[in-house]
C-alpha cells in the first residue's frame, strides 16, 4: 500500500473540495445524450446528482461501486497475478460480462487501483463497450492525492464536484495522456481537459 501523509495547508490543498465546469460531459451530451436510449456504466457509488444528469435523456444506468472491493487488492506473492485479478474483479462486479455500455464512468478509481488490477478492469470495460462509445476519467494532477477516491457528481448544469473523503494524501500517478493509455491498454485517449485546480478529464474510446 501506498505511504500516505498528511494534508498540507493552504488553497491548492489536494483534498480541497472543487466545483468546476466539464467540458468532457459537455463532449458527452453533445455526442450521447439524445433521443437514443443510452447504456451508461458507473464505477461510483450512486450518487443523486449524476442520476439527475442522465436523466435528462432516455438512460439505463448500471451502477457498480468497485472501491469497497478492489482498491486494496494486492498481487499474491505466488501464482498467477493476472489470474487472481481477474477473479476479484468477476466477484465485484454484478453486470453481466454480455452487456454493453455506450459510456463507462471510471472516474478518479484508476488513480488507485494496482495497475494489474487496472489492467484486468481495462480488459474487462473493453469488453463492454463498441467503437463509438466513451471512458470518462477524472484524476487530480499533483504529486500528492487524497489517500482515497473522492465523491465526483456532475450535475446537470455539466459542473463537476470534486470532494475528497480523506484528509491525508498520498503519492499521485501523475495521470497524463501518455500514462493513461499504458495503464489501460486497449484503449486510446481522444480528448484531454486541464480543469484548473489540480484536476484533469480524459475521455478515451477502443483503440
Amino acid at each position: 500500500m501506498a505511504a500516505v501523509f498528511p494534508a498540507g495547508a493552504g488553497s491548492t490543498s489536494p483534498t480541497a473540495e472543487r466545483a468546476l465546469r466539464s467540458p468532457a460531459f459537455r463532449t458527452v451530451s453533445e455526442r450521447l445524450l439524445g433521443d437514443r436510449r443510452l447504456s451508461v456504466l458507473d464505477l461510483g457509488p450512486p450518487m443523486t446528482a449524476t442520476l439527475g444528469f442522465f436523466g435528462q435523456a432516455p438512460c439505463r444506468l448500471c451502477l457498480e461501486d468497485l472501491a469497497a472491493d478492489l482498491l486494496d487488492w494486492r498481487p499474491p506473492q505466488e501464482g498467477d497475478a493476472v489470474a487472481e485479478a481477474e477473479v476479484a474483479l468477476a466477484r465485484a462486479f454484478v453486470h453481466s460480462a454480455r452487456e454493453r455500455f455506450d459510456l463507462v464512468l471510471a472516474w478518479d478509481l484508476p488513480c488507485y487501483l494496482h495497475p494489474i488490477m487496472l489492467g484486468a478492469l481495462t480488459a474487462h470495460i473493453r469488453a463492454s463497450i463498441g467503437p463509438a462509445s466513451l471512458v470518462h476519467v477524472v484524476g487530480p494532477t499533483g504529486e500528492r492525492i487524497p489517500a482515497r477516491p473522492a465523491r465526483i457528481t456532475v450535475g446537470r448544469d455539466q459542473v463537476l464536484h470534486y470532494a475528497p473523503e480523506d484528509d491525508r494524501v498520498m503519492p499521485g500517478p501523475r495521470l497524463s495522456p501518455g500514462v493513461l493509455e499504458r495503464l489501460m491498454p486497449g484503449l486510446r485517449l481522444q480528448h484531454s481537459f486541464l480543469l484548473g485546480e489540480g484536476l484533469q478529464e480524459f475521455l478515451l474510446a477502443l483503440r
